[in-house]
């Protein structure tokens, strides 16, 4: 992926007013979440889908419309073109968050 020349989807979502963040494994090092357009991330090695949930609920909630969403799902598969590598393999990089 090169986001100097793709349309990634948060500069998609900036045009119409949206501000956004990334949660969780990021794999595209040495390019971080700010290079494809993201303007907030938190990253991080192994699962703490629970904890990461948690922490969002209490640092967005105002009891207001609006507050947002949070959607959490499986990744059945992940593969690193350049290398074949599958899984776990595929997504470690240096700068991951244990």
């Amino acid at each position: 992926m090169k986001p100097e020349v793709e349309t990634m989807m948060p500069k998609v979502l900036k045009t119409v007013g949206y501000v956004t963040a990334m949660v969780g494994k990021w794999g595209q090092l040495p390019l971080g979440p700010a290079e494809f357009g993201f303007d907030d991330y938190l990253r991080f090695k192994g699962s703490g889908v629970e904890k990461t949930v948690a922490c969002i609920e209490k640092a967005a909630f105002t009891g207001e419309v609006g507050d947002g969403m949070i959607f959490t799902y499986n990744i059945e598969e992940s593969v690193r073109i350049s290398n074949g590598a599958r899984g776990e393999a595929s997504t470690a990089g240096p700068g991951d968050l244990s």
